[in-house]
């Protein structure tokens, strides 16, 4: 790839006595950039609506009560947005209902 880049720059600064400096793309480079092009007009979104899927079953889990398959969903997540999303609203709903939590009872003295 390197090589390739290095012989397009090489071809603009050899035909300088051109108007124009217009590289000599070779196919592959030239097919790989139209399909680059075309993906970027089509909006691949490169799993972002499986990620968004998953964060919003794990959601639908978790408003139900059902925190541990909630957990188990997000467990199976990539990283990211959603997974981070979903772990934060996992976390306030245990910091919600543990009133009285196992760590340090001295620190936090609930009633």
């Amino acid at each position: 790839m390197i090589f390739r880049v290095l012989l397009i720059l090489l071809s603009l600064t050899v035909s300088g006595y051109s108007l124009a400096a217009t590289p000599v793309l070779p196919d592959d480079v030239r097919t790989s950039l139209k399909q680059f092009r075309n993906a970027g007009d089509v909006g691949v979104d490169l799993g972002n609506g499986r990620q968004q899927a998953l964060y919003e079953a794990a959601e639908k889990a978790r408003t139900a009560g059902r925190t541990d398959d909630a957990g188990g969903i997000l467990a199976g997540m990539k990283e990211g947005y959603w997974a981070a999303l979903g772990y934060l609203n996992l976390a306030s709903d245990y910091a919600k209902t543990d009133r009285k939590p196992a760590c340090c009872p001295k620190v936090f003295p609930w009633p």
